[in-house]
């Protein structure tokens, strides 16, 4: 009898200490998808922070499937890079891990670092974002598979370019819209935004800390990074984010990047048009109720694009 009792209390220890590990592995329960070798997760709870009606997913997986394959079209899209590479020649089973948490900030790179076996990353994107189908998911993919850039404009502009090269529907910060045409005939003729176009592609560009200039700042950059890839082609372009020198430009290019930013501005003169911040209203508007956003939000969300180009 002494002996049973003694065993009942020992079993009834264990399962209070363990109660506790199997609640948190309850709550705790991981969505996981794995491509190739590319593989995204997300958390159950981080899952559930948002409503699913309109968010353009029947289930998890389904997200985690995209942001998976998009994995392997953004490493595809630029021929990958030496560490990822690496992992995979190593005969890693996953050789980049991310890790999709939800805010109610901007959507950004919260970590990234490379492992024994593999890139790791968590990418945090923004609720309201997801819920209707506009999180920006392969423009931060893009920053965690092409880094470093040390120059913030260049960095900026490679994850727009990639994002409307390889997404299928628009997002923050051009929705879709040409960067050219937004740069040309919103953007310059604005007397505030006139140093985004003194300081685009250096190292030292900065980050504007105004709101009312954070879609200007995005697309200058986008327009720029673009204009480098259509005219000295993705390789070429790559080499440039990767480097802390400017004389990377006359390097690979034979120019300087003042010569190059000079022939951007007079590339840009092609795009001049009736293109307005009408054009950018309308345009938002009818994408924000395409996207299920309800009619009085979806004018909100139009009028907010609009002030953050600097109007």
């Amino acid at each position: 009898m002494k002996r049973m009792s003694v065993c009942f209390c020992l079993g009834w220890m264990a399962f209070m200490i363990l109660l506790p590990f199997s609640a948190m592995a309850e709550r705790m329960t991981v969505y996981e998808y794995t491509h190739n070798g590319y593989q995204a997760t997300m958390l159950e709870k981080h899952w559930n922070s948002f409503d699913h009606t309109h968010c353009g997913y029947d289930a998890p997986e389904d997200f985690l499937r995209y942001a998976a394959e998009a994995m392997e079209r953004i490493v595809q899209w630029g021929g990958g890079t030496e560490k990822l590479n690496g992992y995979r020649e190593a005969g890693s089973d996953v050789v980049l891990s991310v890790q999709f948490v939800t805010t109610s900030g901007m959507s950004r790179v919260v970590s990234s670092s490379y492992g024994k076996e593999k890139q790791m990353a968590v990418i945090a994107l923004k609720d309201g974002y997801l819920a209707y189908h506009l999180a920006p998911v392969i423009h931060e993919l893009t920053h965690v598979v092409y880094q470093p850039v040390y120059s913030r404009t260049l960095r900026e502009g490679l994850a727009s370019y990639v994002q409307d090269e390889l997404g299928e529907y628009g997002v923050v910060h051009n929705y879709g819209l040409n960067p050219h045409e937004i740069c040309q005939n919103v953007i310059m003729p604005i007397a505030s935004n006139q140093n985004l176009f003194r300081v685009v592609g250096s190292v030292n560009s900065g980050k504007t800390t105004a709101m009312e200039q954070r879609s200007a700042f995005y697309i200058a950059s986008y327009s720029f990074m673009a204009y480098l890839i259509e005219t000295y082609g993705i390789e070429t372009s790559l080499e440039i984010c990767s480097s802390m020198d400017e004389d990377v430009y006359a390097e690979q290019t034979g120019k300087t990047l003042a010569e190059i930013r000079e022939d951007w501005m007079l590339d840009l003169k092609q795009y001049e048009s009736d293109f307005s911040v009408e054009t950018i209203r309308e345009h938002t508007y009818a994408l924000a109720l395409r996207h299920g956003i309800p009619e009085g939000e979806a004018e909100s969300f139009s009028e907010a694009a609009c002030r953050m180009y600097g109007n």
